[in-house]
């Protein structure tokens, strides 16, 4: 891409030359067609006389008509004589080696002939092509050129690399070129498998010498393919055949067969189990005491010791993975926690203790049994707390799921038994409510109690504590964190440390802090890396600064860091989120123009932004242009661009893309798609279509999800106000086992409003609500909820101390789910819900007591409560008060 735009610019510095002051000799030699051979004169005579009659001066102009003749010559099949021209026109010392290389480059570029015409004049033109450097950047800009030819669609696409390929393994005949030629075959192997190519990218591969350090990368990628095709047999032929060849096998080579070879077993039952287990196990003899043990091949090799059911192995595996210096991580603990079958058939369990008393135990303190353990079940949990497969082993299987109340209770009860206990432990439980929706006051409970035992802390509790205050919202004591830790004399802050707290404050705007951390890191010498980078290139999008991302992509090229497309993914998604629709078209044209080819998720978050905008035009430039570039939409495309024309109304688009969704088998419609056409047909009062929509998506998901439930809930509860229906579609959600959401009580809550207005209707709602603040259904109180149970409040008189009770709910730990963007939301519902009851006064006090509690004011409070403030004849002093602090929100 580089080449075309320097190309472009040469074009247009061969324009000016060609002026009225230019002799007529160089006037009469067209630049924009070849002089084509005649029967009265050759190719030869007509260069000849050409280079004749131009002694003096530049004769760049003259190369791309040379060219073309030289390609028109090879197109006719007589490659000497291009041969023989070629070498003619080099031995004039005014031609430029690289001028002539990028006219050759923009010949083969731009020529519409048969491919393999093009390839066989791209060996030609290696010929004479010196030094080896300018072969290998000619190689690289020739199989860009004829890779981005295509147009005819995913066959015709490999079948230009492979006849890429084959022109290569003609010219690896010369071994100057031999390395370059193997480093663009192990390029083109790859894009076949991006294509799905595997029968192509296997005969690539095969062709390229053991020597190219990508070549096993390609083999192993190759395979992994075949396994998760189902394909195991033809991996394992893959890796004979590379055996047979002499291609240097490596650990991933081994744990992705090994693995393959694992999971199919698992689904044959009789002899044919224990053969496909046999031939894994052939791989692993094969493998041990290989260099550069990996922990993915440890990995592999436990898996098929437990599928194996043979606990002897399975130890002697976990043990060898201890000695190389790998720790088992949670998958290999769950898998010594569930225990197999020994050699005499029983299940064997591979803790130290009694599985049963141990469990017993740990029933009780789950129970909640904290402090009444016996001597005997404490003598118990001390052994198992001082062993290394003991009670940090139990506590991650729970965290994994997770079950923050039962560890925390484990934890109290083995502190009561005075076992001794470290900051590991600690650990694992703000590990689990790092999986969880975080609660910042059980995270706070739990650093007290830590500060009070007198642990020191370590870094993975600095880093979990710090995540998950970005993850609760808290960026302000995630950042008092980082500070105490890069103040800590026994730890400091690592990579993961300042990626992190970087991303955490970048997502949120703030880059004067990112620009003080970065600094620090420099000075202490840590080394940013691209995942840094792409965490400022998203806050300084989102910011739309567009001299900073200019400022970023600069430094990280410096860095000898590769600009990829996750780099300007970075930039797109960040200017996207800021809402900045021309600097993001801008920045993917740059993207294209850079030689960077755009993926799904580059489209995806324009598709985002413009939809959001509700730009339906220019969201559907940006799916045509997707399909110009060859980039498969997946399922978010879809969703997006599903969601948009439902806003729009438009129901030919709208069943058009569900149509396509439903002919291909990776993008068939799935639970957001449901959500989406069932919130479009209840807008245009069509229920019953959004009936049918639910009961088909329902008839046929092997993945039942509660979203499509709360939308039906909506719409049959809200929109059609039929609430003894909108309670058999809730009872459907239970009968299938899946659990409810804040979404549905929300659903829920709303229809129970819209159903009747009376005082005594606020009771089913207030249970509802009850029932989130409680988290009794395992989902609690988030923005969207507390807005309805406000709103439910204010719109019924006589309901102030209801009011008071829940505003008392939101303010309390319950209210912990609530995200820090919804708190400016909850308080306009809040004075609102005061206005209609009549406590004006307190509605503007709480107005007030915003700022305080750093809740950001929008237009949309100001307007509601100046506008329900007059028509209700409330005093002017408060209305003075309103406005006042409108003008000051405005001006600041």
């Amino acid at each position: 891409m580089f080449a075309r735009h320097r190309l472009d610019k040469q074009k247009q510095k061969h324009d000016v030359i060609l002026t009225s002051e230019t002799p007529s000799e160089l006037k009469s030699v067209s630049i924009t067609k070849p002089p084509l051979p005649s029967e009265a004169t050759s190719p030869e005579d007509t260069v000849e006389s050409v280079l004749k009659a131009h002694e003096h001066g530049s004769l760049d102009p003259l190369l791309p008509p040379f060219t073309r003749t030289l390609l028109s010559q090879v197109e006719q099949g007589a490659d000497e004589d291009a041969r023989r021209l070629m070498r003619r026109i080099l031995r004039d010392s005014r031609i430029n080696i690289i001028s002539f290389r990028d006219a050759l480059f923009e010949t083969c570029q731009n020529t519409t002939v048969n491919p393999h015409h093009i390839l066989a004049f791209a060996k030609l033109s290696l010929e004479v092509i010196r030094p080896k450097r300018l072969q290998l950047r000619f190689l690289v800009k020739l199989s860009e050129s004829v890779r981005g030819r295509t147009d005819e669609g995913r066959l015709a696409h490999l079948q230009d690399i492979a006849h890429l390929s084959d022109a290569l393994n003609i010219m690896a005949s010369n071994p100057g070129v031999r390395k370059a030629v193997d480093t663009l075959q192990v390029y083109l192997a790859h894009a076949c498998l991006q294509h799905e190519g595997l029968t192509h990218a296997t005969r690539i591969a095969l062709g390229i010498r053991d020597g190219n350090d990508g070549v096993t990368s390609v083999f192993n990628a190759i395979i992994e393919q075949h396994v998760a095709a189902g394909h195991v047999e033809k991996a394992e032929r893959i890796v004979l055949a590379m055996k047979r060849n002499g291609i240097g096998r490596d650990m991933r080579t081994y744990a992705v067969l090994i693995d393959g070879l694992t999971k199919a077993a698992q689904l044959v039952v009789d002899g044919k189990r224990e053969t496909i287990l046999s031939r894994a196990q052939t791989f692993v003899d094969e493998a041990d005491g290989g260099q550069n043990m990996s922990a993915g091949y440890y990995k592999a090799v436990v898996r098929l010791c437990a599928a194996t059911g043979n606990r002897e192995e399975l130890m002697g595996a976990v043990g060898r993975m201890r000695d190389a210096g790998f720790h088992p991580d949670q998958e290999i603990l769950n898998l010594i926690q569930r225990g197999v079958r020994g050699s005499d058939g029983s299940r064997a369990s591979l803790n130290p203790v009694a599985e049963k008393e141990l469990l017993k135990t740990l029933r009780r303190l789950t129970a909640g049994a904290v402090g009444s353990a016996s001597d005997e079940e404490s003598a118990l949990m001390k052994k198992v707390a001082a062993n290394p497969w003991g009670i940090n082993d139990m506590l991650s299987t729970l965290a994994r799921i997770p079950k923050s109340v039962q560890i925390w209770r484990i934890i109290q009860g083995l502190e009561a038994a005075n076992c001794p206990l470290h900051i590991d432990t600690y650990n694992i439980y703000l590990k689990s409510l790092l999986l969880s929706r975080p609660n910042l006051q059980e995270v706070q409970k739990a650093v007290r109690h830590i500060a009070y035992l007198g642990l020191e802390w370590s870094s993975i509790t600095y880093n979990t504590l710090i995540s998950l205050y970005i993850k609760g919202g808290d960026m302000e004591r995630a950042n008092v964190h980082f500070r105490s830790m890069a103040n800590d004399t026994l730890v400091t802050p690592d990579r993961f440390s300042y990626t992190t707290i970087i991303d955490g404050n970048a997502a949120k705007g703030d880059m004067a802090t990112c620009d003080r951390i970065m600094q620090s890191m420099h000075a202490r010498g840590v080394i940013p890396d691209l995942v840094v980078y792409h965490s400022l290139l998203k806050g300084y999008g989102l910011r739309g600064d567009a001299a900073s991302l200019v400022r970023i992509i600069d430094e990280v090229t410096k860095q000898g860091l590769a600009v990829t497309t996750r780099t300007y993914n970075s930039v797109i998604s960040g200017l996207a989120a800021g809402g900045f629709a021309e600097l993001a078209s801008w920045w993917k044209e740059r993207m294209v123009r850079d030689g960077i080819p755009p993926d799904v998720y580059t489209f995806n978050n324009l598709l985002r932004l413009h939809v959001s905008r509700q730009d339906m035009n220019a969201a559907d430039t940006v799916w045509k242009d997707m399909t110009a570039a060859r980039v498969r939409p997946d399922r978010i495309s879809y969703n997006t661009m599903l969601g948009g024309w439902a806003v729009a109304d438009d129901a030919h688009k709208v069943h058009s893309l569900i149509n396509e969704m439903k002919a291909s088998d990776r993008t068939t419609p799935d639970h957001a798609s449901c959500t989406i056409l069932i919130g479009f047909h209840a807008r245009r009062n069509d229920m019953a279509a959004a009936r049918v929509c639910f009961q088909e998506w329902l008839d046929g998901t092997t993945s039942p999800n509660a979203e499509p439930f709360a939308a039906i809930i909506h719409a049959v509860g809200v929109l059609d106000k039929d609430l003894p229906t909108t309670l058999q579609y809730h009872l459907l959600l239970s009968r299938h086992s899946i659990p409810t959401t804040s979404t549905v009580q929300t659903s829920l809550m709303r229809a129970y409003d819209a159903a009747s207005r009376r005082p005594s209707s606020l009771i089913p709602i207030i249970a509802l609500w009850k029932r989130l603040v409680t988290r009794r259904d395992g989902c609690g109180v988030d923005g969207p909820a507390a807005c309805v149970m406000l709103d439910a409040c204010g719109f019924r008189p006589r309901s102030i101390d209801e009011l008071e009770r829940v505003w008392s709910d939101v303010k309390s730990s319950a209210g912990e789910g609530i995200r820090r963007e919804e708190w400016s939301n909850v308080y306009t519902s809040y004075v609102e819900a005061l206005v209609r009851l009549g406590k004006h006064g307190k509605a503007v006090d709480v107005l007030e007591g915003m700022k305080e509690e750093k809740v950001a004011w929008t237009e949309k409070i100001f307007d509601t409560c100046g506008n329900m403030l007059r028509a209700r004849g409330a005093a002017d002093a408060l209305i003075l008060r309103v406005d006042s602090l409108h003008r000051s929100w405005k001006h600041a």
